[in-house]
Parts: C-alpha cells; structure tokens; sequence
C-alpha cells in the first residue's frame, strides 16, 4: 500500500528547491535552471500520488462531484488554452523573481485580508455622512456595504477613537480592534444558532435545512459564512453561502440571486466564467444560496503556490483569459461587480477553471433599484477600487476592469499594486505608479478638492508617529516605481521569449489602468489583446 501524499510538505519542498535554483549566480543559464526545476519537481514524490491526488488539495472527507458540469465550464473555441490543459502545482509556481521581505514593493497579497479595510471604511463612511454640511447629503447606496460587521463595537465601544481626527493613531486603534475582537460579546437575544454578530454557527455533521450535511467552514467574509456540504438529495457537494442575519444584508441577498440567475441563464453552455447557483431558500433569518462546489478562491492559492513570488505567468495568462471572458459576459448582461479581487474568484479542484463569484455589491444597470447613480467614495474594496469611484465621478463598467489589472498584478508578482491606507493615500500611491493625474481629468469628480488644492498639488493626509497626529503635505512630484521595474522584478531570470511575453503583459495591465474610463480597455478588446494572441508555447 502506498504511503499517504503529504501535500504541504511537498509544496514546502518545491518552494525550498526554487529557492535554492533562485539563489544560483545570475549569470546561470535561465532555461537550464527551469528545466531543472521542473526536473526535480516530476522526479520528486510522483510514486507516492495517485491519479486522484495529482494536482488536487485534500479536501475533507465528502462524496465530491468534481467532474460534474456544475464545476467545470465549458471551454470556449476562442480559449487560448488546449482543451485537455490542467494546470499542476509547479504549472502554479513562479519560479522567477525574488522574494524579499520588507521591501519597498508593497504587502503581501496573500496575507492581505479585506475584511479590516472593509470595517475601517465603513467608519470613514459614516464620519463622512456625520459631517456633511449645508443641507448637502452625499448619499450612499442602501445595500451590503451599509452593513458593518462589527458596527455595534464601533458604536458601543469606540474606545474614544476618532479616524479623522488630527491625532487619531493608526496603531493604537487596529491594536484596540484586536483586543477587542477578543473578547466574547454578549448574545444581545440572538437567535440560537447565530453568534454575536449575526453569523451562523456551522456544526459540522449537522443536517441543514433537513438536507445539507455540512462538512467544512470554507471560509467567511463581511457579509456571509460559506459551508461545503454534502446535498442528501443528489449526493452532489456543494457551497452554502449563508448571509449574516440582518435586514440590509438580506436586500443585498435577494438583489445578488437575482443577478446571479440573470448570468448563468444568459449563459446555458457554461462558458462565461459565472460560479453556478442552483436554488436558495431562508432559515431563521438567514438567507441561503447553495452554489457548485469550488476548491479556494486566488488569495489562497496566492497564499499557497506564490507566497511573495506570484504565480507563473502561464498560470496568470489562463486566469486572467476566463476573468476578462466573466467581465465581457457581465458587461453584455448590462451587470458591474464593484467589488472583484483575489478572494472574489474561485478556482476548481482540478485548477483547470476559474470564475467569478460573490456579487453581493453588483449593480444591474437594468433594475432601477440597483442602478445607482449616486457618489459612493468606498464602492469596492479599497486596494482595487478605481480612481474616478475615489474622486466623485460617474463610473460605469470599467471600474471593474481597473479592479482585474490590481488583480493580475497581485497573481503574477504576489505584491499588492496599491496598498493605499485611506482613499486620500490611495490617490497618491496611484500617481506614484502610474503618473500624475491632469487637473482637467481629477476636477470631473465632485470629490476632488478633498485631494488636490487650487494650485493643483496633491494634498496628502499622513500620520506622523514623531508627534503623533495627522499632517497635511503638498505633493508636486510622486517619486515611485513603475509597472515595468516592479514587473521585471518579478521575471528575473526569465528566458528572451518569456520577457516579451510579460512585456505583452505589461501592455495589458497599462491597458487596465488607465486613469481615464474611458479609454481603458474593455473586456471585448482586452481578450484580442496579443498577451493572449501572441502567447508561445515553452520551448521545451
């Protein structure tokens, strides 16, 4: 009987042995050094696996349906990709670039979790609507992102901290945050099986709704706990999204199935990257969305395969052809996301596909209810969140698309692009990328002088930790590192061929992240783009 696959040690192998091959003098022939590595890779473990574990995470124990057409979409003629192309965990890995820790090239991606900023913005929010003046309102769209997960803490037990004030410490507040999530709260007459702020309490082994078994906590999010289960019915697993128990976030629910079955009925052969829904129902309050069975979502697999290094960039290529395909399919079907990252895109078992999921903040310009056309400064999670959203602007389609070039960058390099810690520094780490923003542009936005003066200097909001209070500096240069330096960073070692392919992906990205929506590309043109085109096959 063959010995059990350990995974986890063997992906901590493959990182040490890309780490030794990284660490050969520069002047090593790139090629050799891949081919050897791949080598190693094959050579290393395979008499341990069997068909079933190759390439494939180990889940817990459930009677999988992964072959189902639920969880694979179809491929499309158009796909750049063979039909029969599964990615293996060394098809994943980036074995170029570097990783230094504490550089000057931003966070992790994959130790980012959105959730804090989520909270921190919801704050911002609030401070925004307490002191808008003048009978002007600046109105903020009645849905999901109303909803703080911990809005009773921040109005019970704020602990005296105000973020706007001029001696407000980042420090100290994320530090009380922490102590304070501590501490078990009380139930405050919570139904039984929810906990203090709303949330179901997941039991495995327990028979939901008297027909889902569930098996494992995947994960869980501002808005909603998401369970893998077993359904007692078709014997298939399946996701359960289970939305906190509260009023705003069961609107936002409803409004997200609604949008959901809107895409995957305009899309009957499966082919347009959507995660599949297949019914939803509500317990005690709770509203419940049971979708196929997917493997993590791209911060895990950030967080796994390219921890600081990025994932390949074959690997990027094949991701980012199915995005740009769900955002081409969302854009025909008239629907934005307003909130795609990382952790909104899920991978199957067989990484072999990717799709779009949690649409909890889309907006369907066809339903007057959610076709909002009002200033909301916090739409999306703040490190994807598009300039003219930050600025007051109308926007349209194409915030998602600057939301998917923050993303590839993350996939391929492992590094957030702009990891601005408030909108005003968000603007100022935008222009250190991508260059100084023109008045003409900035002053469309009914928000642009909390960010620029009259004499057309950025105006930066940062907090001294020498006397410890907010200060205001003017900017008129943004000295930074474009997307190229910090792309190449991530190819070194990259054979001639390999370069200009990331110099095609480098064009996609400027393609992307154009300050100007309206001449940033399209999903439509990004998919004829030759970074998917003019992609090679590896030589050998």
């Amino acid at each position: 009987m063959p010995e059990a696959f350990d995974e986890e040690a063997e992906i901590e192998r493959r990182r040490k042995r890309r780490e030794e091959l990284l660490s050969m003098p520069s002047s090593a022939n790139p090629l050799l050094l891949h081919a050897v590595a791949n080598a190693a890779e094959k050579a290393a473990g395979a008499p341990a696996q069997t068909p079933a574990q190759v390439g494939t995470p180990q889940s817990p124990a459930t009677t999988t349906n992964r072959g189902s057409p639920s969880s694979m979409a179809t491929r499309d003629e158009h796909s750049p990709e063979p039909a029969s192309s599964v990615l293996s965990d060394e098809g994943l890995m980036n074995t170029y670039g570097h990783a230094v820790e504490g550089d000057n090239d931003g966070p992790s991606a994959a130790d980012y979790d959105p959730t804090m900023d989520i909270v921190e913005d919801q704050i911002r929010i609030k401070q925004r609507l307490a002191k808008t003046g003048d009978g002007e309102t600046q109105p903020v769209a009645d849905s999901a992102q109303d909803a703080s997960p911990d809005e009773a803490a921040d109005e019970e037990g704020g602990g005296g901290f105000d973020m706007f004030a001029e001696e407000f410490d980042e420090e100290r507040y994320a530090a009380e945050r922490k102590k304070r999530s501590k501490v078990p709260g009380p139930q405050r007459g919570l139904l039984e099986g929810d906990d203090k702020d709303g949330y179901y309490k997941i039991r495995i082994g327990q028979l939901f709704h008297d027909r889902y078994e569930l098996k494992a906590t995947l994960g869980q999010g501002a808005f909603a706990r998401v369970a893998r289960a077993t359904d007692t019915v078709t014997n298939k697993t399946v996701a359960l999204k289970i939305i906190r128990n509260n009023y705003a976030l069961r609107r936002a629910a409803y409004k997200e199935i609604a949008i959901v079955h809107k895409l995957n009925e305009r899309d009957a052969a499966n082919k347009k990257h959507i995660v599949r829904i297949d019914h939803s129902f509500e317990v005690d309050g709770h509203v419940c969305m049971v979708f196929e069975d997917m493997d993590m979502n791209l911060r895990e697999v950030l967080r796994k395969f390219g921890h600081n290094v990025g994932i390949s960039l074959h690997a990027t290529r094949r991701f980012a052809w199915q995005i740009f395909t769900a955002l081409e399919h969302m854009r025909k079907s008239h629907v934005i996301h307003a909130d795609l990252k990382p952790d909104n895109i899920l991978i199957n078992h067989n990484r072999q596909v990717v799709k779009v999921c949690d649409l909890g903040a889309a907006i369907d310009r066809d339903d007057a209810a959610t076709a909002h056309s009002v200033i909301m400064p916090y739409l999306i999670s703040r490190f994807y969140r598009a300039p003219e959203v930050i600025l007051g602007m109308d926007y349209d389609f194409a915030i998602d698309v600057w939301s998917i070039g923050c993303t590839l960058f993350e996939l391929f390099t492992g590094k957030i692009l702009f990891p601005g810690s408030s909108n005003n520094q968000m603007i100022k780490v935008m222009m250190e990328v991508r260059g100084r923003m023109n008045p003409k542009y900035y002053k469309r936005g009914q928000l642009w002088r909390d960010y620029f003066d009259d004499k057309n200097n950025f105006l930066s909001v940062e907090y001294d930790h020498v006397i410890h209070r907010s200060v205001v500096r003017q900017m008129v240069t943004f000295p930074g590192r474009n997307l190229a330096s910090r792309l190449n960073d991530a190819g070194t070692g990259m054979a001639e061929h390999e370069k200009r392919e990331l110099d095609l992906f480098r064009e996609l990205l400027e393609s992307c992240l154009t300050f100007h929506p309206e001449k940033r590309i399209t999903p439509g043109d990004a998919l004829k783009h030759p970074f998917f085109t003019k992609a090679t096959t590896h030589p050998h």
